[in-house]
């Protein structure tokens, strides 16, 4: 079991990141200024998500997976 007792549905939201960071690259083509303003708050939101509700067993694993959302947002933030 991947995630702690009382976080046990952190894992719909974790399979449907990757469709929804997908979306807006789909629905707005020829817009890349949308397409970044939209993925950057999809992965805020789940940046968010992950940090209140801190759902892995190990807490070095919450700590890690939030710095690398946290990076992946800069990183589209300034493209």
């Amino acid at each position: 079991m991947r995630f702690r007792l009382d976080s046990w549905w952190f894992g719909v939201p974790l399979l449907t990141r990757g469709p929804l960071i997908a979306l807006p690259i789909v629905l707005a083509t020829d817009y890349p200024a949308v397409q970044t303003v939209w993925v950057t708050f999809i992965l805020l939101c789940f940046l968010a998500c992950q940090a209140l509700a801190w759902p892995w067993k190990v807490p070095l694993l919450n700590a890690l997976d939030c710095w690398m959302s946290y990076c992946i947002m800069i990183l589209v933030a300034a493209s």
